[in-house]
């Protein structure tokens, strides 16, 4: 659950062990049309499976700090197999930050908060997508899968 701009939104949560390292787990939100095809998806990065804590957004994907994780944003057309629109981090919002509040490796549960702003990449393929979307005051828990 975040506000997207103006408006209430809600979304699934994929949590799983990073694919690329093992002391992570990455966290994903989906959106899907009532036919099951997705429409917008965030990844808020890997996160260390024994910290919870604050998490400030990097701006570039091949530079980032300890306690900083990469994020960005991305909306999908067609029947949910067609990238449409993406998104990379605002790094003029002060705002942003992803929040791991739990972490139960026992129970395979995460919890936390974020707050995140994106700009578009041009081109921009649909015109009806804003240049920039932020999500503020989200909230979210997932199962560990692994």
């Amino acid at each position: 659950m975040a506000n997207k701009l103006t408006a209430s939104w809600s979304a699934s949560v994929f949590c799983k062990t990073a694919f690329l390292d093992s002391t992570r787990l990455g966290i994903t939100l989906y959106t899907f049309k009532s036919d099951g095809s997705l429409r917008e998806s965030i990844g808020l990065g890997a996160v260390s499976k024994n910290a919870v804590g604050l998490y400030g957004f990097a701006s570039d994907i091949f530079y980032i700090h300890p306690n900083e994780v990469f994020t960005s944003y991305g909306t999908w057309t067609s029947d949910g197999d067609v990238s449409e629109d993406y998104y990379r981090m605002d790094s003029t919002d002060i705002k942003n930050s992803l929040v791991i509040t739990k972490i139960d490796l026992a129970n395979k549960r995460v919890e936390g908060t974020f707050h995140a702003s994106y700009n578009l990449q041009e081109p921009r393929f649909n015109p009806l997508n804003p240049k920039k979307v932020t999500f503020s005051e989200g909230r979210f828990w997932a199962t560990i899968r692994d």
